[in-house]
């Protein structure tokens, strides 16, 4: 019974994300509008994201995870939402520069290539720091890690100063 009740909360979660996704969905050349990037965040949940969920509404009801196993099921829950929040987090982050570098200029190479960085690094920090969440939710110890990318980058700044000294300034001219 209680396998039935999370596939049918599973179904009903996903067709009601199919549904309202396309609902709030608008024309296609307004690809940064609020409701655009609302319908992608939707659409891009993920089915992984979605089970876990269903799993943790069904489960007050039912007993479905075995005696001793429901810190590790907690976990695991822990785990696949960090990952969905930070799609999520990181789809936010895309759309308000991609979007706003849009309004701000006309559309040239140089100004893409700079969106592209940008986008780039957004991406590489929010699943960075989504790494770190999920290493900490699963009991290892970061402060040394934290440190250590912290020194490196310290290093890394140093040794090329002039190399971010001219990119940053290509993307003040750019913007």
């Amino acid at each position: 019974i209680a396998l039935g009740a999370c596939i049918a909360v599973f179904l009903t979660l996903r067709i009601s994300r199919a549904m309202f996704a396309g609902f709030i969905r608008r024309k296609k050349k307004d690809y940064y509008a609020f409701n655009n990037v609302a319908a992608r965040l939707i659409s891009r949940t993920s089915s992984l994201f979605l089970f876990v969920l269903s799993a943790a509404l069904v489960a007050p009801f039912f007993p479905i995870v075995p005696e001793g196993w429901g810190a590790y099921a907690r976990t695991i829950a822990i785990i696949v939402g960090i990952i969905q929040a930070a799609a999520w987090v990181r789809e936010l982050l895309t759309a308000g520069i991609v979007g706003y570098a849009h309004t701000r200029a006309e559309s040239s190479g140089v100004l893409t290539n700079a969106v592209n960085l940008i986008k780039t690094l957004v991406a590489i920090g929010v699943w960075t720091i989504a790494l770190l969440m999920i290493l900490s939710n699963l009991d290892i110890e970061i402060t040394a890690l934290i440190a250590g990318l912290g020194v490196g980058g310290i290093a890394i700044g140093l040794a090329a100063q002039s190399l971010f000294k001219d990119l940053f300034s290509s993307l003040a001219i750019v913007f």
